[in-house]
């Protein structure tokens, strides 16, 4: 890259309200922005990793995406039923989908996913490198997260905008990264969102 995440972290480019809320529904408000703004994601085949993010596949359905749901947090059995019964055309996967001999699901044109903070950090970069896996070249990833830089005594555990970058541009090129936003007036979390693409040349990853 010929700019340093910093440099990219400070990109002024606006893609999304600064203040940016969770509706009571469960959306992430960034996630319908990023969506309804259509600059970097448009329909197409969606992979989404973590149950948490339920009505944000809802969402992603009605407006037109091709949507998997992989879920790895054991989210509550009833609120995937009420998805799946509310957007049946939503799939759901329940297989291993993260192992290198499982190329059943390898050309998704974007992965979403908000599970890094949920990972060891000894198995985040396999994590991300399997996400990866499942891109086609061309795709895109996108996470958003909101950022630990302090875990106590564990500061391998801390996830920031730079600790995900280090990972992740080791299989894919950070196209955006947002400066911090909130979440919610209430709670005044902070979340980021990042944007990674496949390269052409690294479709053998």
């Amino acid at each position: 890259m010929t700019n340093s995440v910093n440099q990219v972290i400070n990109f002024e480019k606006t893609v999304l309200d600064e203040s940016i809320e969770t509706d009571l529904s469960g959306l992430t408000s960034a996630w319908k922005d990023l969506i309804e703004a259509g600059e970097f994601i448009r329909p197409g085949s969606l992979l989404i990793v973590n149950g948490v993010n339920i009505m944000d596949a809802a969402f992603a359905s009605k407006a037109g995406f091709n949507v998997t749901l992989k879920d790895i947090s054991c989210c509550e059995t009833n609120l995937i039923e009420e998805l799946l019964c509310s957007s049946p055309e939503v799939k759901l996967i329940d297989e291993n989908i993260f192992s290198k001999e499982s190329s059943r699901y390898s050309n998704f044109d974007y992965v979403y996913e908000t599970a890094f903070s949920l990972i060891l950090p000894s198995e985040r970069k396999n994590y991300i490198q399997s996400l990866s896996r499942l891109i086609k070249p061309g795709g895109r990833l996108i996470t958003i997260f909101v950022p630990n830089n302090k875990n106590g005594e564990n500061e391998s555990a801390s996830v920031n905008a730079v600790v995900y970058h280090k990972i992740a541009a080791e299989f894919l090129k950070l196209e955006f990264s947002s400066k911090y936003l909130l979440s919610s007036k209430k709670s005044k979390k902070e979340e980021v969102l990042q944007v990674y693409i496949k390269p052409v040349e690294q479709a053998g990853i």
